[in-house]
């Protein structure tokens, strides 16, 4: 009882480490989970693949994300994430998923 009980609190404080960060990125959606310790983001607005997404956030930051595609196409432009990790890796890795997409960004506007 007392591990499982450890272990839901480090699941509900990353819920809310992970639904403040979506919050505060505009063009970031998500499926909100209701149980489990996975989400959906959505990062279409970005114009970008998933697989593209995913390969390039782990070439540039080492954080790793599952593209979305892997599930079907009608998830392209999606990409899972995990958290049900200590709360320290999680915000390190929203912190290099939120320098990445300042990347996609930049890159999308110096094409316009």
């Amino acid at each position: 009882d007392r591990l499982l009980e450890k272990n839901l609190g480090i699941v509900r404080k990353n819920f809310k480490i992970l639904s403040s960060w979506v919050a505060d990125e505009k063009k970031v959606g998500w499926i909100t989970p209701k149980a489990g310790t996975t989400a959906f983001l959505n990062f279409s607005d970005y114009g970008i693949s998933s697989s593209d997404f995913c390969e390039g956030l782990l070439a540039e930051t080492g954080a790793f994300l599952v593209p979305g595609s892997a599930f079907g196409p009608e998830f392209n432009g999606w990409a899972r994430i995990g958290y049900a990790c200590s709360s320290e890796v999680l915000q390190e890795g929203l912190k290099c998923l939120s320098s990445f997409l300042r990347k996609v960004e930049g890159e999308m506007n110096n094409a316009k």
